[in-house]
């Protein structure tokens, strides 16, 4: 699949902490109801380390950009980020727009892309072990196509 993917490792203060995390939902069903293009939205939760990876799925790079700038989002990103999340990791698959970048720049994030690797991937088991808890909802089925972005 040639996806648009999208990683941040965020980081919440211990008393933003419930308040942050009970927040995922509200943006997860915005985002379902308002993204088209946006194909798998993941936030796995660290209680321990008080910290959220988020893993995003787009089918191209100019949906990623109208993710930032979705106005359906506006008000839960607004109380996302009242909460101050340090961003402490964040990572594209492939090059984001320049939209994309100056965006990041503007709210203080930096963001690297990662090379691709021939892997496999077999997220098949539960992932509810040692207090890491994901929430997860599969937006759309994705067909492969084999058209270039």
């Amino acid at each position: 699949m040639n996806l648009f993917r999208y990683y941040n490792r965020v980081k919440i203060q211990d008393e933003n902490w419930s308040r942050f995390t009970s927040l995922i939902p509200e943006l997860i069903e915005k985002a379902k109801e308002s993204e088209p293009d946006m194909v798998q939205f993941e936030a796995f939760i660290n209680n321990d380390k008080l910290e959220v990876i988020w893993l995003e799925s787009f089918r191209n790079k100019e949906a990623f950009d109208f993710h930032l700038s979705n106005p359906d989002l506006n008000e839960i990103k607004t109380k996302v980020l009242s909460n101050n999340p340090q961003s402490l990791d964040l990572y594209f698959t492939r090059a984001p727009t320049e939209q994309t970048i100056q965006g990041l720049k503007s709210f203080g994030f930096q963001a690297d892309v990662l090379s691709p690797w021939d892997g496999t991937n077999r997220l098949k088991e539960k992932r509810d072990q040692d207090n890491v808890h994901a929430i997860a909802l599969l937006i759309k089925n994705y067909s492969h196509t084999t058209s270039q972005l």
